[in-house]
Order: C-alpha cells, then sequence, then structure tokens
C-alpha cells in the first residue's frame, strides 16, 4: 500500500465492515472457514480509520440513492437498504475514493478506483 507510505488516509467503512463481518460470522458458523479469518479482519483497523455513518452522511445517501432511480441506474433492489450509496456517501463527505472490485455501482456517485 504506497497510498500509507505517502501520508493517505486509509478509511474502512462501518458499513463495509459490516458486510464482510455478516458473511465471515455466517461462514465461520457453517464450518466453512476457520475463527481466524475474523481476527484477519479485525486487524485492519491497525492500518485503517473507522469510518462511522453520520447522520450528514445517511442524508447525503438518500439523495444519491432518489437520484439513481430517477437516472434508471439503481444500484439494488427499491426495498434494499443499498450499501453501495452508502459507501458512496461516505466517500463524498471525507473527499475520499471508493476502492473496489464493482465500479459500476459507484461512478455515478462518486470517484472510485478498480481494486486489483
Amino acid at each position: 500500500m504506497s497510498e500509507l507510505s505517502q501520508g493517505a488516509t486509509i478509511y474502512l467503512s462501518e458499513v463495509a465492515d459490516y458486510e464482510v463481518r455478516r458473511e465471515i460470522k455466517r461462514m465461520i458458523q457453517a464450518n466453512q472457514l476457520p475463527a481466524s479469518r475474523l481476527q484477519r479482519l479485525d486487524s485492519l483497523v491497525q492500518f485503517c480509520k473507522q469510518l462511522p455513518m453520520t447522520t450528514r452522511m445517511w442524508l447525503r445517501a438518500s439523495d444519491l440513492w432518489a437520484t439513481a432511480r430517477i437516472s434508471g441506474v439503481p444500484s439494488s433492489h427499491q426495498a434494499s437498504l443499498d450499501a453501495d450509496v452508502l459507501l458512496a456517501a461516505q466517500a463524498i463527505e471525507v473527499g475520499g475514493t471508493v476502492v473496489t472490485k464493482n465500479t459500476t455501482h459507484f461512478a455515478l456517485h462518486c470517484p472510485v478506483l478498480t481494486w486489483p
């Protein structure tokens, strides 16, 4: 991570942590992963700054969600909470870039980079 050596702040969104953590826990409970995988996720906080959702971020996310619906490019089912707009709202509020393999859900809203 050359960004860290250059002084960049790497955020770990509480939303993204939740999405990954719930699946790891499900797989651990189903005996599909060892419990140590959860410790690997926990170790991310050593070099990432936790990014909680704020009221301002929730409000921004609702705007992004509505815009995506009107534009005809929603990133989730209408009844879904839509974690992608939550992450995009967080990125906008901190002036950040979302790094993901799924760039299409974010490109409408915020800067995005493809994860290798």
